[in-house]
């Protein structure tokens, strides 16, 4: 005889009838059309749903809850977690051995520490919280995804971390982090792990969404406070890998009421005209990446028009020697060189200055201007040492490389080196900033 199972969500109903099954839960997906929402999948364990709902999540689908159901005519229960809804006022219990590991390796995100701290203990070292928000819920899947990665885990740790991606789900791609200020937001993207590239700053006292790239967040509204702005079309950078990140700042804006910058036709046109005429000098010249439209304001030195764009090789014309000069798209203007110690844009500046005069006699990297201290290339793996980059005032940031990546001060054997960075500045008189055990830089001001 076939059993009719029945689960109801935000006012409808949904049933499936099965002669040899058992099902406990339904993983409820938002339809792609926008119209309403539909079963993804039943199954027989709240596991398997999870599980079946991080398919739903991989395959594009917006999750809306997983539920519990029962045989028509039996009482449902009310669903014990829901994907996209507040969990405030419920509980939640993390296995033992991913407990300890957050006990042990501390968080750094203030709303996941709160309710940690304010958890008990439960059975077999569970620790039972209360979160507020399923922010917090996000921030422990990335702490249990990357206990997965690691391969020091235990057994123990890693079957604690699969138990608890299989009950959460997996995080999102991008998480949203509030600040009180553009300043603290900086700090905290420069130093805390649970802040990943492409995640959300919010600021709402000073009206500012941006998105961290790479090692900088970046404003998408008009005001940026202490923050970097972006030049351009930001969903061009990096071949469009950011374009989901500012999809979703842009859309915080407009729901917070925050100005974005316009863009007009007109400057849509431009846009199109100087990518045309940059590709067609492209196709002429020994090396496209070298021209720029017009003199750049920045430029190193005087370049006269029989030179530039679209007549490196006019009548009447020979260029002996061309200065490279190359664009990164969206965001930063870079010139042709190496500075040690600091990117060469950063070299003159007199912040960075008295910094390397603090650091003499201790390893400096060897730097160019388009260089990713987050993703090096290959050719950039051999840089090593200290790099000093220059903030609001009289303070500065001073980090250290190792392999061309900046490395965090809880890394072994390296991350000690950023205890010696402070230790030399704080005894030529900078003030230093206290440190987390998780910080990727040491924050120091130029004595007056």
């Amino acid at each position: 005889m076939a059993t009719k199972f029945v689960a109801h969500h935000d006012g409808q109903t949904f049933t499936r009838t099965s002669k040899t099954r058992t099902y406990t839960h339904v993983v409820i997906a938002a339809s792609t059309t926008g119209n309403g929402t539909f079963a993804y999948r039943w199954s027989g364990s709240e596991v398997n749903a999870r599980k079946g709902a991080s398919e739903a999540e991989k395959r594009g689908f917006k999750v809306a809850a997983v539920i519990p159901c029962a045989p028509e005519g039996q009482k449902q229960e009310a669903p014990e977690q829901a994907d996209d809804a507040p969990r405030t006022g419920r509980t939640v219990t993390i296995p033992g051995a991913l407990a300890d590991h957050l006990a042990e390796h501390q968080v750094d995100d203030l709303d996941t520490l709160l309710a940690l701290a304010n958890g008990r203990r439960g059975r077999g070292r569970t620790l039972i919280i209360t979160p507020d928000s399923t922010r917090v819920l996000h921030i422990i899947s990335r702490r249990a995804e990357q206990l997965l990665a690691t391969k020091s885990a235990t057994r123990a740790q890693r079957d604690a971390a699969r138990l608890w991606v299989a009950r959460a789900g997996h995080a999102p791609a991008i998480v949203e982090h509030r600040f009180s200020s553009t300043r603290e937001a900086y700090d905290a993207s420069q130093c805390r792990d649970s802040i990943h590239d492409g995640d959300l700053l919010i600021v709402e006292s000073e009206q500012v969404v941006a998105f961290l790239y790479r090692a900088w967040p970046a404003a998408v509204t008009t005001e940026r406070g202490e923050l970097h702005s972006v030049e351009g079309d930001p969903r061009t950078i990096d071949d469009g890998k950011y374009a989901a990140s500012i999809a979703a700042a842009e859309r915080v804006a407009r729901e917070l009421g925050y100005a974005l910058p316009e863009r007009d036709t007109e400057t849509e046109l431009a846009d199109t005209i100087a990518a045309v005429e940059q590709a067609d000098a492209a196709a002429g010249t020994w090396r496209g990446e070298w021209i720029g439209q017009q003199q750049a304001d920045d430029a190193l030195f005087t370049v006269e028009q029989d030179a530039e764009q679209g007549a490196l090789f006019a009548p009447g014309v020979r260029t002996e020697q061309a200065a490279e000069r190359r664009v990164v798209e969206g965001v930063i203007v870079e010139h042709d060189g190496t500075a040690e110690g600091s990117l060469p844009a950063d070299s003159t500046h007199p912040n960075v200055r008295a910094a390397r005069a603090a650091l003499d006699g201790l390893k400096a990297a060897r730097l160019t201007d388009h260089h990713d201290v987050t993703e090096p290339t290959e050719a950039e793996t051999d840089v090593r040492g200290y790099m000093v980059d220059p903030r609001e005032g009289d303070r500065v940031a001073v980090y250290w490389l190792e392999v061309g990546r900046i490395i965090r001060r809880d890394q072994m054997p390296h991350g000690p080196a950023l205890d010696c960075l402070a230790d030399r500045l704080r005894r030529r008189g900078w003030t230093v900033e206290t440190m987390l055990r998780s910080s990727q830089c040491v924050f120091a001001h130029r004595p007056q």
